[in-house]
């Protein structure tokens, strides 16, 4: 029978947060996400995973930090960093433009404005939404019936050790419910199981979003859905 748990419920996630080119474990913030306390992404960052967060306002910044080995270096020359932020398409809701920045030691000084200081020795790599007004990727996801604006992977090669950071922040002062989504290859481990019972029923039914939505429903929703059982 735990199993059987398990494995309903592991089909369930990927279901749930399954997007165009993978699935992810999914996580729900909890706490404000800063720079004295940051998400702590744990194990490799090449794992699959989503944060189901938000940006309270447009001074918001959400940080999310991870160490990358001398042990996958060495195992592996170079560890891949693909990061990409979704927006929930909501009826009506204002546009939410959220950036993000890839932030390590070695990167160069960006030339784009950015609302934080990074440590000492660290540059950034700032990647940008789509501009006001044009037009936005769609995807719409069966099983949960939710649809997202998304954004296009973005992929850097780490080949140095040590410690990183992704920032999340809105250039343009709306704030709202965002995926902070990060991974290459999805794993899912012994404890994960838990955390989907934990974190699953406040994404289905909603409860993580900070703002009312009425999702957009594509016409053609049946022929444009993607399934996470084919």
């Amino acid at each position: 029978m735990k199993n059987i748990l398990s494995c309903c419920v592991l089909i369930v996630g990927l279901c749930m947060v399954s997007q165009p080119a993978a699935a992810h474990m999914p996580n729900v913030e909890r706490r404000d996400l800063n720079e004295k306390w940051p998400f702590r992404i744990k194990g490799s960052i090449e794992k699959g995973q989503a944060v189901y967060a938000y940006l309270a306002s447009g001074t918001d910044i959400d940080v999310y930090r991870f160490t990358v080995t001398q042990k996958e270096i060495s195992e592996k020359g170079s560890v891949t960093l693909r990061v990409r932020v979704n927006v929930p398409a909501c009826e009506g809701a204002p546009e939410f433009l959220p950036w993000l920045a890839i932030v390590g030691q070695g990167l160069p000084v960006p030339t784009d404005t950015i609302p934080f200081t990074p440590p000492e020795g660290y540059g950034a790599i700032v990647i940008k939404n789509t501009e006001p007004g044009a037009e936005r990727n769609f995807f719409y996801e069966q099983y949960s019936k939710k649809s997202y604006y998304i954004t296009d992977y973005y992929d850097y090669t780490i080949t140095e050790p040590g410690i990183w950071y992704l920032y999340y922040w809105d250039p343009y002062n709306v704030g709202g419910d965002y995926l902070a989504l990060w991974g290459v290859k999805d794993s899912f481990d012994p404890g994960d199981g838990l955390k989907m019972l934990i974190n699953l029923p406040g994404i289905l039914s909603d409860r993580v979003m900070h703002t009312e939505c009425e999702w957009i429903i594509p016409d053609n929703a049946s022929a444009a859905a993607s399934s996470c059982l084919n």
